[in-house]
């Protein structure tokens, strides 16, 4: 399903993921449904993240806040399929959820290496 094609295009968010190494890019798209269930679809040109974004179910804001880390639906998901340990998948899905569930700003996240020269 394209991007377009989701439901809830006012409130729809997209992030697409540059992952470093791996050069496998994503996109994951989220918005909130007529229930106010929070919902996610990735693409990726990596299978063990697209079998990561089959595994999420729409989400309730308590969890996409969850905390520790440990006991977070998205990380606990994220543990079964993704194979390091390092993938910044799943803090994009979690921004994007956020953003989409009005509990977060639109804004870029970098992480960027800094030279010792």
């Amino acid at each position: 399903m394209l991007a377009n094609d989701l439901p809830g295009k006012e409130n729809r968010v997209i992030m697409n993921v540059d992952p470093g190494a791996c050069r496998l890019h994503s996109q994951v798209i989220a918005w909130t449904d007529d229930d106010r269930k929070l919902k996610v679809q990735i693409t990726s040109d990596c299978k063990s993240v697209i079998e990561f974004g089959k595994l999420l179910p729409p989400l309730d804001v308590i969890d996409v806040l969850r905390m520790p880390y440990c006991e977070n639906l998205i990380y606990i998901e994220g543990g079964k399929t993704l194979k390091h340990a390092t993938c910044a998948i799943p803090l994009a899905v979690l921004k994007c959820l956020e953003v989409a569930g009005g509990m977060g700003v639109k804004k870029d996240i970098h992480i960027t290496f800094q030279s010792l020269s």
